[in-house]
């Protein structure tokens, strides 16, 4: 019935959008227009979500961070006509060394230091890791100098690193008193090995103080005979002055 509806307005020269009741839309036109500076983007993968940002209007800076090079090198080139958005070929986690990342088949979007379960299999069948690849890591404590980021500035981190969550926010250190705002992909079921789930995360971001803002599903897996949500994103905020 929408497809039928879309179609007929299309003939007319209309186009029907959802756009104010889609949580995705909401919740980068909120992080566009809410005075952030910096954008920490961890796992850019190809820079969907900087040139979404964009879209959304933001117009401070953005630093992304990808190891796999295939990914990298076209967030680069998405990248290299914004003088404002700045990438780096690396991997944040909770120590300084060496990792070895899981690429995933769907063009790296599910690479992953942690191999996956059959809760992910499930959800998304399709995928699968095709081999290993040794990428370099830093903590964001350990590069922050470098980063350029002033005292008043005010800092979003967004997490998309497949399990990885729990060792970028532990390489934070005392610089998350730093950040504003953390933007983290969360699980309600184990998608890879020993990965946390979203009440962790949660827990510790609110101890941190920061507050739930915005939600957004990103993926479903089965349960009996419909479906159950296995994954969403999650935009956390300090209140500001």
């Amino acid at each position: 019935m929408k497809h039928r509806i879309k179609r007929f307005f299309n003939v007319l020269g209309l186009s029907v959008r959802r756009r104010r009741l889609d949580p995705d839309f909401q919740m980068l036109h909120s992080i566009a227009h809410a005075g952030y500076h910096v954008v920490l983007d961890v796992g850019a993968n190809q820079g969907q979500f900087g040139a979404d940002l964009r879209s959304s209007g933001y117009q401070g800076r953005i630093i992304s961070f990808e190891p796999v090079p295939g990914c990298y090198a076209r967030l680069a080139r998405k990248a290299a006509d914004d003088p404002a958005w700045t990438c780096r070929q690396l991997a944040l986690g909770a120590a300084q060394g060496q990792g070895l990342l899981h690429r995933a088949s769907n063009e790296g979007a599910s690479s992953s230091f942690l191999p996956m379960t059959e809760h992910h299999h499930a959800a998304a069948p399709a995928v699968r890791m095709l081999d290993t690849a040794l990428v370099q890591v830093e903590t964001l404590t350990g590069i922050w100098p470098s980063l350029d980021i002033a005292a008043g500035d005010r800092v979003l981190l967004k997490i998309d690193t497949q399990g990885y969550e729990r060792e970028v926010l532990a390489g934070t250190g005392e610089h998350l008193q730093r950040i504003a705002g953390v933007l983290c992909e969360m699980s309600t079921v184990e998608l890879y090995a020993n990965s946390p789930l979203y009440f962790e995360i949660d827990g510790s971001l609110r101890q941190a103080g920061f507050t739930l803002t915005h939600l957004s599903p990103e993926l479903y897996g089965p349960r009996g005979n419909g479906s159950r949500l296995a994954q969403f994103n999650a935009l956390f905020e300090r209140e500001f002055p």
